[in-house]
């Protein structure tokens, strides 16, 4: 799948990608929100096969049971990508995955200090001196809005839990939370979703090796996303009549 577009909705957000299927030529994914997980570079060790940076987008789904009063179902998808060697580099490749999935957060580790602040100084990503919209556009092709800005939050490392909590998350089927009823993906079986999703059709070739082969840097740029939204909520009691709901009685729900 090819990313066309992401649009603000009254409860998120709507990614739509070109499909190379017959007769679906394109695909609404809704979120609630989308964020950045990142590890940074140490090019110093890169000679050893490891060392470089990377930046990993996770969508956040919601499914709400028909009681408005419960939690939703949250459910994670694995969106795109983007490393380097180079912090420079890394950060302009930031930029254009916060404005490209209109991410509002990206979780990071709170080392090295100097790289963390470099982030945090980030035009285009974080705050804008340009005011000029015209300005912003050839200064940063894929600019969108001043308003489309990230925040960065500091996120403890932990190895001990990161491959597990990974591992959790891909095991464990998504369900509605008062019913039980599993919740599964369209199509002909019908299969059951876990709570992360990593598309093959999406551009995440590296971060699912990367999960395979046990990578330190690219699980932890995963795991910094996913534990933001773990620990964080993205809604407001109360749902709209917008949000998705959980109705098993009409039949399997799409991730």
């Amino acid at each position: 799948m090819i990313h066309v577009s992401t649009s603000p909705t009254d409860d998120g957000l709507v990614c739509t990608f070109h499909v190379n299927r017959p007769n679906v030529p394109l695909l609404d994914y809704h979120f609630r929100r989308t964020v950045i997980g990142l590890t940074f570079p140490d090019p110093a060790v890169h000679d050893r096969g490891t060392g470089y940076g990377i930046a990993v987008v996770v969508g956040e789904r919601c499914f709400f049971p028909v009681d408005s009063r419960r939690p939703p179902e949250r459910i994670y998808v694995v969106l795109d990508e983007a490393d380097g060697v180079l912090a420079a580099s890394l950060f302009q490749s930031l930029v254009v995955l916060k404005d490209r999935y209109r991410a509002a957060i990206i979780y990071c580790p709170s080392s090295p200090p100097s790289l963390v602040e470099e982030l945090k100084r980030q035009q285009g990503l974080t705050h804008y001196l340009e005011r000029n919209p015209a300005m912003c556009r050839q200064l940063w092709p894929t600019f969108v809005s001043l308003k489309l800005t990230a925040g960065i939050q500091e996120v403890k490392t932990d190895d001990g839990t990161m491959h597990r909590d990974i591992e959790v998350l891909l095991n464990t089927t998504s369900k509605d939370r008062v019913t039980g009823d599993v919740i599964r993906m369209g199509g002909m079986d019908f299969k059951p979703v876990p709570r992360l999703v990593l598309p093959d059709d999406l551009p995440t070739q590296k971060t699912r090796t990367g999960i395979r082969q046990a990578s330190p840097e690219i699980c932890r740029a995963l795991w910094y996303a996913l534990s933001g939204l773990e620990n964080s909520r993205g809604w407001m009691p109360g749902r709209t009549n917008l949000d998705h709901v959980m109705d098993t009685s009409r039949g399997p729900t799409g991730y």
